[in-house]
């Protein structure tokens, strides 16, 4: 590591110089541009916000790389699991005193599950969403809203049961 915390003139030289073949790099693992963008540019603002204040690598090329392909391929395992339970918002599991209605997709139930997860406090919503619909893993969302990893359980397990409860029989299964 070196000594030496990150200046502004050297962060844009940094980001003026790697921007584009991390973009490139990135584009070759996701096969997506924009997020090959997205994912550069989240890199260049933790990097930004962690090393301001502590020493950096001594060799930003390598580390670049290697944050950036991880990323990369965490995307891609994110994607895996957000194509996976694509339907899933609309799989509902009802309670065994009830039938499921005919017709699973039914808007009216969509409805009420989406009214139920929007009146979620603002914080909840987002932790519920990061790990029911976008699959982030509890320590992922952890570390990406500096919260501890309880307290990332607590409001998942707190969102479940308000939205078990707006939702009256409705269990949700799978988002």
């Amino acid at each position: 590591m070196s000594t030496k915390v990150l200046s502004q003139v050297t962060f844009e030289y940094l980001f003026t110089e790697y921007y584009e073949v991390l973009c490139q790099m990135s584009f070759t693992i996701v096969k997506n541009n924009d997020a090959a963008k997205d994912i550069v540019q989240d890199f260049f603002v933790k990097y930004w916000e962690k090393y301001t204040l502590e020493p950096q690598p001594d060799n930003f090329p390598a580390y670049a790389y290697v944050a950036v392909k991880n990323r990369s391929l965490n995307y891609l395992a994110s994607e895996q699991v957000k194509h996976r339970h694509a339907p899933g918002i609309e799989v509902l599991l009802y309670n065994e005193e009830q039938l499921p209605p005919s017709h699973s997709n039914d808007e009216h139930y969509r409805e009420k599950l989406m009214k139920a997860i929007n009146q979620l406090p603002a914080q909840r919503r987002r932790i519920f969403t990061m790990s029911a619909v976008e699959g982030f893993k509890y320590a992922e969302i952890s570390a990406l809203m500096n919260i501890s990893v309880n307290t990332v359980k607590t409001h998942i397990r707190k969102a479940y049961l308000a939205v078990r409860k707006s939702c009256g029989s409705l269990l949700l299964l799978l988002i």
